[in-house]
């Protein structure tokens, strides 16, 4: 992989019965992360159709598990939602993405995908 080329990776996790989980990525050689999009396969309701989906909220943290003395940001929405806050890493270095609190739908699958380029 050559120096300013681009690159997508995902990662996902099953929710479980809560609505928690969470997944990371890695850098396998130093990375400039420039998006880092969140979603779950929660089906999206038709209007009028009297039904709800409450989104999880999702935390991202430095690393490859949750931590608070480690967390960078979230959102009340962890689905369908983007962050473009830019992250420079590492190789060996990791984002991880936390689901909490969707309990509509057992057996949701989180993803999030990073996307950027090598800086090396």
């Amino acid at each position: 992989m050559a120096r300013g080329q681009t690159f997508t990776r995902p990662a996902n996790v099953r929710l479980d019965a809560t609505g928690y989980g969470f997944c990371f990525v890695a850098a396998p050689v130093p990375w400039k992360v420039v998006r880092i999009s969140v979603s779950t396969n929660a089906p999206v309701p038709t209007p009028g159709s009297g039904v709800v989906v409450v989104p999880p909220t999702i935390s991202l943290y430095e690393g490859v598990s949750p931590n608070p003395s480690k967390f960078v940001e979230g959102s009340y929405n962890g689905n369908r939602t983007s962050s473009d806050t830019v992250h420079d890493l590492d190789a060996g270095e990791a984002l991880c993405v936390e689901w909490r609190g969707n309990t509509s739908h057992s057996g949701l699958i989180g993803t999030m995908t990073v996307k950027g380029f090598l800086v090396n």
